[in-house]
């Protein structure tokens, strides 16, 4: 097992940074947007997290597909506990058999297998990494002093072979892999964010980290010829919302931003779906004429709830509640796709669910 040590205020090389960090909280996460030859999208997913709680090193992982012209969702949710079926080298993460991305001289190849469907990636690193933020640290809570480090591939072209419903298609697009850790707890609700990668078509990224509970901002301006700077003086607001998972989330935002055509709005390709205890959206980069101009994935964590348009949710007030109650309480959702586009009348879900401390491992079907 391969392991660094944490510097809370400065950090090694790409590579050195790669392994565990024993006192950390930290997570690997590759995500991808991909076309087949007949131009229809698709996304994927393969993140590890490892927290901390005190002694304890509670570790998950999820690989994931997402089919929009048949609207489905495949997902796989994995808590792996100890690290005994995890194996982390300098240059691979990798999980069981389920999900791997290892490190070459010049790509990264990610490996996802799932009862449904297999995956395999070749992306290339490109434009080389980022570190993100202020020379590698990111804001990571409402406080200033609240940091955590990361880097990123963020515009890896990609090639592909997926596996799915007895086809085998050939893909096309691009990889964002991302690596962070630091001392922040992902449990705490402070500490929780909207992230939002923004590629544009023309090569050039962003990298938006908001903390709408208290308007704290970060982020990361990159450029086509791989130059980079931070970026925190921008505006970020929600316009509309959606109801999944018994919370309400963002579901539609405007962004005036520094650079570039500086207003943006990010509007959904279809609801959204909940992915490894966040809500997940593909969304289209639209200019002020309206002009598709990008891919932006959005990624909200739960400590950051609605209750309206940009507003943050008032906590309900709890009392006794039945015991069954709490047990579907505490069960978890792997994976809750609502795959409709904005305005369209909402369908019943067919949602799998982890039951008995079991990984599910199925898809969610419109119907």
């Amino acid at each position: 097992m391969n392991e660094s040590q944490y510097e809370p205020m400065s950090h090694g090389s790409f590579d050195e940074e790669w392994g565990i960090h024993p006192k950390s909280s930290e997570w690997w996460s590759v995500t991808g947007i991909l076309r087949d030859q007949e131009d229809n999208l698709y996304s994927y997913r393969y993140t590890l997290l490892r927290g901390r709680l005190g002694v304890l090193h509670p570790t998950f992982a999820l690989i994931s597909l997402t089919d929009y012209r048949n609207q489905l969702h495949y997902a796989l949710q994995l808590p792996v506990g100890s690290l005994r079926s995890v194996r982390i080298t300098d240059r691979e993460v990798s999980v069981g058999s389920h999900a791997s991305a290892v490190k070459g001289k010049n790509a990264m190849r990610i490996s996802l297998r799932h009862r449904e469907f297999s995956l395999d990636v070749l992306a290339d690193y490109g434009r080389g990494a980022v570190w993100q933020g202020s020379g590698g640290l990111v804001q990571a809570g409402v406080s200033d002093g609240e940091k955590a480090h990361c880097y990123s591939y963020p515009n890896m072209p990609s090639g592909a072979v997926l596996r799915l419903q007895g086809r085998t298609l050939q893909l096309h697009g691009s990889s964002w892999f991302d690596r962070q850790w630091g001392s922040f707890s992902p449990l705490d609700p402070s500490r929780h964010w909207d992230r939002f990668t923004l590629r544009f078509f023309d090569g050039e990224e962003m990298m938006l980290l908001t903390f709408p509970q208290s308007s704290t901002f970060d982020g990361t301006y990159i450029r086509s010829d791989g130059s980079y700077e931070r970026m925190h003086l921008y505006s970020c607001r929600a316009v509309k919302t959606v109801h999944t998972g018994r919370k309400t989330w963002s579901a539609l935002w405007e962004i005036s931003v520094p650079h570039k055509e500086g207003a943006y709005t990010l509007e959904p390709v279809q609801k959204g779906h909940m992915s490894f205890g966040c809500f997940e959206t593909l969304c289209s980069i639209r200019n002020a004429s309206g002009t598709a101009v990008g891919w932006c994935l959005t990624e909200q964590l739960p400590g950051v709830r609605r209750g309206g348009a940009g507003r943050a949710q008032r906590p309900r007030k709890r009392g006794r509640t039945h015991p069954a109650s709490r047990r579907q309480d505490a069960q978890v959702v792997p994976h809750e796709l609502a795959p409709v586009p904005l305005g369209s009348p909402e369908r019943r879900l067919e949602r799998t669910r982890l039951r008995n401390g079991r990984p599910a491992d199925g898809r969610d079907r419109i119907r």
